[in-house]
């Protein structure tokens, strides 16, 4: 009998993704831009011939990756929220899903010259961001309920204390966004602590998942029979 759990999937395909990023981000540093002066975020990234395209790979790869992560949430609660509950949070996977791999499509197309949907990248960004956060906090609250037995507690737990990490580099990230390059540029308020702050919030938001496929407790069974 093997047993194939989704956390173990989470756990490898999230370190699939982030290694793809961290060495697309390595490979700039060593080949296109000076890294000791600018911490490239991963929009800059994706504005560079050859680095957009994994981008936008690692992107739509994370956004398969959620999809057992869905599933295995809408499994958990079965039976214990309302169909408008159910629609809620459908809608808001699919916007997930759709808005992780038209990041990456915008951002490679930021390196275009006269790019017509530079302004878009932001708003995008913004709207990725407020739904994501919007889904967690439900699915949190939504797996509490499910879980009458309250075993899963300590992992909640978890779960919480990491969103609220999560929460708060996501408004310092918008924050540096919107400062970071005005005239109130500062110490803590400059392109370096943006791309600090973004990358620790993309890290965050992929390793989530292995988190949170802990409470979800789902996995898959299979057993073979020699056959004499």
């Amino acid at each position: 009998m093997t047993k194939f759990t989704l956390e173990q999937f989470m756990h490898y395909s999230s370190l699939l993704v982030l290694g793809i990023l961290y060495m697309n981000f390595i490979g700039v540093c060593v080949f296109s831009i000076t890294c000791g002066s600018y911490i490239p975020t991963l929009s800059y990234l994706a504005t560079f011939r050859t680095h957009d395209v994994i981008v936008v790979l690692a992107l739509t790869l994370f956004a398969f990756t959620l999809v057992p992560v869905f599933i295995s949430f809408h499994i958990k609660t079965y039976g214990a929220l309302s169909l408008d509950e159910v629609v809620f949070m459908i809608l808001l996977e699919i916007a997930i899903f759709t808005l992780a791999i038209m990041e990456g499509l915008i951002d490679e197309s930021n390196g275009i010259e006269f790019n017509p949907v530079d302004n878009l990248h932001h708003f995008l960004s913004i709207t990725l961001c407020i739904i994501t956060i919007t889904w967690i906090y439900y699915a949190l609250n939504f797996i509490e309920i499910a879980e009458r037995s309250g075993g899963e507690r300590d992992k909640l737990y978890i779960c919480w204390t990491v969103y609220k990490v999560g929460v708060v580099f996501a408004f310092l990230t918008l924050y540096e966004w919107h400062f970071g390059y005005t005239i109130y540029n500062n110490i803590l308020t400059n392109p370096f602590v943006e791309s600090l702050c973004e990358w620790t919030l993309i890290t965050i938001a992929i390793r989530f998942p292995v988190l949170l496929s802990k409470p979800l407790n789902y996995s898959i069974k299979f057993s073979s029979k020699d056959k004499n």
